[in-house]
């Protein structure tokens, strides 16, 4: 599958932050059944928001990548390979570029047909070019363990969970270390009726030239009215941990989100949307406190 696109945002009293952003997604899969799969996906998209963990609105070019390939040798047992890339250019004046790539494996184990267990090792350099100043300097060497399960949990449970612990160990001295979790879960007790569960803990790279831990949870739920009108809900809780290597800077927020939408197909090309999303933010920063309510209109054409 490939899609492409433009995003374009216009302000009312803030010409200057006008943008177009354009974004191109490949994904292509070889599934040959019994003996495994493999898939690569590619994408490119120019991003200008308001970052959370920088404060501001930023633009940057955001480069992805990354693939896999499970073999199984015998019924139930197989292998792993992953392999992602990342590159973030960001275009705003005073911060970082950012990049990545991760290289790993491990095995896999078949319960079913439709449950697949797996055990893996990840190695990932990142690093921080064009440096806003010489305080910090959060490239690091990272190391990831994890176990998961994908596929259909219980009946009418889908998705996938993995635990795990990362290390990350900093070019210029230092090391942390935190609990890997990733969760991605839809349940559908009945016709209709979708609730979804999305939670991971990981470490990041920001373009601040500081070090994140960054721990999110959100449940949401959507309701099928009519085959054109559904609505949804969804509650969201955020925990993160941003740190100067070295540097004598850091700052923890807290932050709790709400929505509410409603989309509409109007035809087999045309579909309409409207959210309105709130956010809390609570730091030891001041400038990290605030609330945002934002209320928006979509209309989407594909083809």
């Amino acid at each position: 599958s490939v899609k492409a696109g433009v995003k374009a945002f216009t302000f009312a009293d803030a010409d200057g932050q006008d943008s177009i952003d354009p974004y191109l997604d490949g994904t292509f899969t070889l599934d040959r059944a019994d003996k495994g799969m493999a898939s690569l996906s590619l994408g490119y998209a120019r991003t200008t928001e308001a970052n959370d963990l920088l404060l501001t609105r930023v633009e940057s070019d955001e480069y992805r990548g990354s693939g896999r390939m499970n073999y199984f040798y015998s019924e139930k047992t197989g292998v792993r390979v992953n392999a992602n890339y990342r590159l973030s250019q960001f275009n705003s004046p005073g911060y970082n570029d950012v990049s990545s790539y991760g290289l790993g494996g491990g095995m896999v184990y078949r319960y079913s047909p439709k449950l697949t267990a797996s055990a893996t090792y990840d190695f990932s350099p990142e690093k921080a070019t064009n440096r806003v100043g010489p305080v910090s300097n959060p490239s690091s060497q990272n190391h990831r363990f994890q176990f998961g399960l994908e596929g259909e949990l219980a009946p009418k449970l889908s998705g996938s969970t993995s635990v795990g612990y990362a290390y990350r160990a900093f070019d210029n001295g230092g090391s942390d270390d935190t609990m890997l979790l990733g969760v991605d879960l839809d349940w559908n007790p009945v016709q209709k009726s979708t609730f979804s569960l999305s939670a991971s803990n990981n470490f990041d790279t920001t373009a601040g030239a500081e070090s994140a831990r960054v721990f999110d949870v959100t449940l949401s739920f959507r309701q099928a009215l009519t085959d054109e009108l559904s609505a949804g809900a969804s509650l969201g809780y955020e925990n993160s941990r941003i740190e100067q290597k070295p540097g004598p800077f850091s700052r923890s927020d807290e932050a709790y989100n709400f929505g509410l939408s409603l989309a509409y197909g109007i035809n087999e090309h045309w579909s309409a949307g409207t959210s309105l999303t709130h956010r809390v933010s609570q730091s030891n920063l001041a400038l990290a406190d605030y609330h945002r309510t934002i209320l928006s209109f979509t209309l989407d054409l594909s083809f």
